[in-house]
């Protein structure tokens, strides 16, 4: 058949179909014009958003009809509107403030036949709806613990308005609680919403007066947000009670449901002890900071933690076995200002604030959190003694004004006369708070460690060098050093500068700040903290310092100033001092800084979650760590066996978190590149390995998230 003819065909069969189409009317039946259809939504599905936003949010409570209308608009992260939300996308918990006086009075404090006026009208949190009678917040239209609740929503482009009619209880058997709170109108009253998609979920917080239907504050932070995120960066992971299967990181989320009375039940010590487990925010915060570091427990065993759902935070394995599998808190859990705010600094009008709040000794259940469930059996309010103006320290002076370990901090060296004669390096100390001076009898075992630096690091390694602060030195207002040492000298006759850093512990009376004699029975340490100082003996001019690749103020935010070790207190280059290049581990591994402090931040659960994941350097470096700044000296690091070997500068620095999770290819690929790791000596050729030459530091921070 011809071209021709199969042309031909093609445009009669495409003639046809033609003809078919045009005898069809729009709507497809008999060829009238039909009805436009209903556009589509427009956005984005919630279960295709990667990010969700809840915002502008309207509520009201109607107290006559007994309904709770909330708007609102849904977005993704690039603010288009997001569809098809349904009620089982949200969770939804209701509340208003209150007072303790409106609990049950078996939930007063003290004795409930002799109420204190004042505690009972301390401000807290009530929530509308309850789980069960010792539980916190149940979400409204839940068909477990809200039944009555009659939901249903409406959205129009990503605006939403969810309508709760019999949205409260009308009475405690309906909330099925003995928690059970009337509408008050004169009341802030606050909203938490969880909107959730097969890929997104986000929080949000609404409150308002409803009187007035006017927005209002968030009432009563206690704690900010920021005191929280100091520690627990985006990279952590805080098991399932605080992760997005639950209820999020925000800590305003979490007073939504872990309200001030909330309860979980009871459990028995090791004293046999009965106690009554505190659900609130406070009682989970406190406990979980607190028992992790508590090796008495004041009659509570660590199976006891159990009490308390928290992730069993712990290094690699190493060490003491109760140690690791419950973790360590970054610092003395005395120190109340790692989370709440230091009235110190606060001015007298201010300290009626929220925040200053903590230390108003209103609140004996808040003790117990910390002090121990054992002091239950005999006590409802350890405030009736315990307070700023009662027979016993309240928390302002048993956590400030009358702690020994605050009183040693607010000692500082200060040191004059530094002078180097080539050989003897000589200055004087004094160990003042601005008013008194530590005496030698007041001292325990304080000393000044001093060392040299030049270029990047420390010149002396090896056995820390330090002086002892003693009677002897001591010449009535101050304690004159006289130091010669060969490895010094050596050091500073290469024209670098010399450096001091104090660190020990003074002796304070019982529960006070009062210096007292270190050979008194009832006398109390402190310990002092450590902060190096550099000074030019070689008159150079200048002051050489040791170049510090992470921002001491990023170790304060979760250490707080009291900034201890496990033996001394101190910034980070008092510890870089003695955990230099040459000092030797028993064992294997090596004790150089960077492994020391990497190794220890690397926290994991029994879940295999970490709470520092070894690529979050962001949390503690600025971004001016490169290679290029590692100092050129060789680190002493064993091998398995316990040999002693060495790594070279830029080797020790990768494999300072590396190291434990190398195969060997690791060690392999820096030997091809010109380095050692756990090398014998006599094997390595200094000054030739080019690590820098790729892992430059715009590549190192693209792969540690500086960005």
């Amino acid at each position: 058949m011809s071209d021709h003819n199969n042309n031909w065909k093609k445009l009669a069969s495409a003639l046809a179909v033609s003809a078919l189409l045009a005898g069809c009317g729009s709507d497809g039946k008999d060829g009238s014009d039909g009805e436009d259809g209903k556009p589509g939504p427009v956005g984005v599905h919630i279960n295709a958003a990667t990010a969700l936003t809840a915002a502008n949010i309207h509520s009201e409570l109607d107290a006559d009809a007994n309904r709770l209308t909330i708007e609102f608009n849904l977005t993704d992260a690039r603010g288009v509107a997001v569809h098809s939300a349904e009620i089982s996308n949200f969770a939804l918990k209701l509340g208003r403030m209150g007072t303790v006086g409106e609990l049950p009075e078996a939930s007063w404090p003290g004795n409930p036949e002799e109420p204190n006026a004042d505690k009972l009208a301390r401000e807290i949190w009530l929530s509308y709806h309850h789980r069960s009678n010792d539980r916190g917040t149940a979400s409204l239209c839940s068909d477990s613990y809200t039944p009555y609740n009659e939901c249903a929503i409406e959205s129009n482009n990503g605006r939403y308005t969810i309508t709760v009619d019999h949205a409260l209880p009308v009475d405690a058997d309906e909330g099925t609680s003995q928690f059970f709170f009337d509408y008050d109108a004169s009341q802030v009253h606050g909203l938490m919403m969880r909107a959730r998609g097969e890929q997104a979920t986000t929080y949000a917080h609404h409150y308002w007066d409803n009187a007035a239907d006017m927005a209002a504050d968030r009432p009563k932070p206690v704690v900010g947000q920021q005191a929280c995120d100091a520690c627990h960066t985006d990279t952590n992971d805080l098991g399932r009670f605080a992760s997005n299967k639950h209820y999020g990181t925000q800590l305003e989320t979490c007073t939504f449901c872990h309200v001030d009375y909330a309860e979980k039940g009871t459990r028995t010590d090791a004293n046999g002890t009965v106690y009554t487990v505190d659900h609130s925010t406070k009682g989970l915060v406190h406990n979980i900071h607190h028992m992790a570091t508590n090796s008495r427990n004041f009659g509570l065993v660590k199976s006891d933690l159990s009490r308390i759902l928290h992730p069993s935070v712990g290094t690699d394995g190493e060490g003491d076995e109760a140690s690791n599998i419950y973790g360590k808190f970054p610092s003395r859990t005395s120190d109340c200002t790692i989370c709440h705010t230091d009235p110190a600094d606060a001015e007298p009008a201010e300290l009626a604030l929220a925040e200053h709040l903590w230390h108003t000794d209103n609140d004996g259940k808040t003790c117990l959190n910390c002090h121990g469930e054992a002091h239950a059996a005999s006590y409802n309010d350890c405030t009736q003694c315990h307070s700023n103006d009662g027979s016993g320290r309240g928390a302002l002076d048993a956590h400030f004004d009358r702690n020994n370990s605050r009183g040693a901090l607010d000692f500082a060296p200060i040191f004059s006369d530094v002078a180097y004669d080539g050989a003897t390096l000589s200055a004087k100390v004094q160990l003042t708070d601005g008013e008194r001076d530590a005496l030698p009898e007041h001292l325990s075992s304080v000393r000044v460690y001093f060392n040299a630096t030049a270029g990047e690091d420390f010149l002396i390694g090896s056995t820390s060098k330090s002086v002892t602060l003693t009677a002897d030195i001591h010449n009535g207002t101050a304690y004159q050093l006289a130091i010669t040492d060969a490895d010094l000298n050596a050091a500073l006759a290469s024209n670098a500068s010399a450096s001091f850093t104090v660190v020990g512990a003074l002796c304070f009376g019982n529960k006070n700040q009062d210096l007292v004699s270190c050979a008194e029975d009832n006398s109390h340490t402190g310990r002092l903290m450590g902060e190096m100082q550099y000074f030019d003996v070689t008159g150079q001019g200048e002051v050489a310092f040791r170049h510090n690749p992470a921002a001491n103020e990023n170790c304060t935010a979760c250490h707080n100033e009291s900034f201890r070790g496990s033996h001394y207190s101190g910034d980070i280059d008092t510890c870089a001092t003695c955990h230099n290049s040459e000092r030797e581990k028993n064992g294997y591994d090596t004790r150089y800084f960077a492994y020391t402090i990497h190794d220890k931040h690397y926290l994991f659960n029994n879940s295999g979650n970490v709470f520092f994941k070894k690529s979050d350097c962001a949390v503690c470096h600025d971004d001016g760590y490169q290679l290029n700044n590692v100092a050129d000296r060789l680190v002493k690091w064993k091998n398995s066996d316990g040999e002693l070997a060495y790594s070279t500068p830029q080797a020790a620095a990768c494999m300072s978190c590396h190291d434990k999770f190398d195969n060997g290819s690791a060690s392999a690929h820096i030997e091809s590149m010109g380095g050692f790791h756990k090398a014998q000596l006599d094997n390595i050729v200094p000054g030739q390995e080019t690590c820098s030459t790729c892992h430059n530091a715009e590549n190192i921070q693209k792969n540690h998230k500086f960005d």
